[in-house]
Parts: structure tokens; sequence; C-alpha cells
């Protein structure tokens, strides 16, 4: 990104305005100060690993269903197959 000369006057503007509004805000100030806290643990928690989706017993029990779906959608095939063919004139 390269910046204009439009675009350093409207910064340099704002920075202005802003350092205006800060000399302000200290002139106004009661005399209260921040308060600075540390924590003892600072680092964000560490996420918890995911759970894997399936147990093996779980995944064993889906490949045997989906097996078994198969071979009961390939029987049907099969048969809608052998119903549409043609027969024999014997």
């Amino acid at each position: 990104m390269t910046w204009t000369d439009d675009d350093r006057r409207e910064l340099r503007e704002l920075c202005r305005v802003h350092d205006q509004m800060m000399a302000e805000q200290r002139a106004n100030d009661s005399g209260e100060e921040l308060v600075f806290k540390v924590m003892e643990d600072a680092k964000p928690p560490v996420p918890e690993p995911e759970p894997e989706p399936f147990t093996e017993y779980q995944s064993d029990v889906l490949v045997q269903v989906i097996v078994e779906l198969r071979k009961e959608w390939r029987e049907k095939r099969d048969e809608a197959i052998a119903r549409s063919r043609p027969r024999s004139l014997s």
C-alpha cells in the first residue's frame, strides 16, 4: 500500500486531534492513577485435545453395518437387473 499526500495529511490531522484530546484528559485528570495488576499465570489455558470421534469398537461396528448394507443393496440391484432383462423363449 502506498500513502498519498492526502493520506499523510489526514493521518497527521488525526494524530494532532488525538494528542489534543490526550492533553485535555491529562489537564482534567482528578489525580487518580491507573492501577496495574500482575497475574500469576497470564498464559491462556491450553485447549483440551479433541476426543476421537469413535472408539475402536464403534468404528468396527460401523464398518460391519456398511458392509452389510452394501451387500443388501447389491442383491437388490442384481434382482432388479435380472427382472428387467428379457427372458429367453425356451
